[in-house]
């Protein structure tokens, strides 16, 4: 790779000390939100823009699918968040361009499942720069933030003081810094995009199913990509996933398939069946998710019910 190759120490050093968020002023000198806020109705974009426009030093916990994300903000200014699943990175690195679907897969298998020394390995080899961990970071968070703001109002309270986090000092340490008013921005146009669509935000583990045979010439690209993928087995995030685009980019062009009526998606009794099917060829964690959206749409069997506490005990 082109430019200087920083040293390990230079973007991930070891330990960091704690910094107890309210106990002191910050390393800015700004003190953070008042932990007051996190008991009130004041919502997660508001914040964000309080954080942005009085350039803010904290931490925040941002709950996502039950599970705690914790966002870094210095000055106003996202410096790094945690929480993310293992492969993460390269799967973003993808999304970005930064490397090929065969440069991820063998990559995979080479380098450590931990994010932080994943990032460490990938950087000390010269495989991608620090700008493209940037890059990938960005979009990491973008995404993040995009399913969270899905939601009508996304969980969120204050951190006592930031995560003893390998991932989160390796953020910091590369200089990553995203502005919040321009995400902030890009959130919400999102959101406004698939409100004006009048179509339910679809559950990961909803089933979608071709209407027509072939879609129509105005079709991009990426509802091209989409359908071509669906194949009645696939559930929702499958398809999105399976499609190595940006999931909000997915997710949107699913969307428009359903607004033009050219993908329907299948009704509880057919989300069972798929569940049952997943079940009988071995796949526990597919059956799983299929037997917990059937019982989400109004089925009511009791086997699916034995089910889906058998697979909770070894898959939740």
């Amino acid at each position: 790779m082109i430019g200087h190759k920083p040293s390990t120490s230079s973007y991930a050093p070891s330990k960091m000390p704690t910094r107890h968020i309210g106990a002191a002023p910050t390393p800015s000198g700004l003190s953070p939100v008042s932990s007051s806020w996190s008991n009130s109705a004041i919502g997660l974009p508001d914040v964000l823009q309080s954080y942005a426009q009085n350039r803010r030093s904290g931490t925040l916990v941002i709950y996502r699918a039950n599970q705690p994300h914790y966002l870094g903000l210095q000055q106003g200014a996202i410096v790094y968040l945690t929480g993310m699943p293992a492969g993460s990175l390269l799967r973003a690195l993808v999304w970005v361009g930064h490397i090929s679907i065969q440069e991820r897969d063998r990559l995979a298998g080479q380098i450590p499942n931990d994010e932080a020394e994943a990032a460490r390995e990938l950087l000390d080899e010269e495989i991608v720069t620090v700008e493209a961990v940037k890059d990938a970071l960005a979009c990491l968070i973008e995404e993040t933030f995009h399913e969270a703001f899905l939601q009508d109002s996304p969980g969120w309270d204050l951190a006592s003081e930031e995560p003893e986090d390998d991932w989160a000092r390796v953020q910091e340490n590369i200089g990553l810094s995203i502005g919040i008013s321009s995400l902030l921005m890009t959130l919400m146009r999102q959101r406004d995009e698939l409100q004006s669509l009048e179509v339910p935000v679809r559950e990961p583990f909803d089933l979608p199913y071709k209407t027509v045979q072939a879609l129509p010439e105005h079709a991009d690209d990426d509802q091209r990509l989409i359908f071509s993928l669906i194949d009645q087995r696939r559930p929702s995030w499958q398809v999105i996933i399976d499609s190595w685009m940006v999931p909000s980019r997915g997710r949107m062009a699913l969307a428009y398939l359903q607004a033009d009526s050219l993908v329907g998606f299948a009704d509880g009794d057919q989300v069972l069946q798929q569940a049952e099917l997943c079940h009988s060829e071995g796949d526990g964690e597919n059956a799983l998710g299929f037997y917990q959206r059937a019982i989400e749409m109004g089925v009511d069997q009791p086997l699916a019910r034995f089910h889906l506490a058998k697979l909770f005990a070894q898959f939740g």
